[in-house]
């Protein structure tokens, strides 16, 4: 099984994401070494300008007010349960996609 949260992988990503396990799936069956080319920009630099644009644009600003609101109505009563079962069928709005892993890659 592997898990994806929707923060760290992207609709945009996934491809990108799958492609490049695959490549490195292969490689490794294949007792080589995965080799990708080097990044064009790296998320250091990405995070860097994506902070100046918040901090400049007064998004940050815009969106710091909008979750202390969201979230002032909750600070006192907020309980998350420690385990929810998963949903027989993905919720509206969601979608579920199931991969097996190759068998070298999964646990017995």
């Amino acid at each position: 099984m592997l898990t994806l949260h929707h923060g760290a992988v992207d609709g945009m990503s996934l491809g990108i994401f799958f492609a490049e396990l695959t490549a490195a799936y292969e490689a490794r069956t294949h007792g080589k070494t995965p080799s990708f080319p080097p990044l064009a920009v790296s998320y250091a630099d990405y995070n860097a300008w994506l902070a100046g644009w918040m901090r400049d644009s007064g998004t940050a600003d815009q969106q710091l007010a909008f979750w202390k609101e969201q979230l002032k109505a909750r600070r006192n009563g907020w309980t998350c349960p420690p385990t929810t079962p998963e949903p027989p069928a993905a919720p509206a709005g969601q979608a579920c996609l199931r991969w097996n892993c190759p068998r070298p890659w999964a646990w017995p």
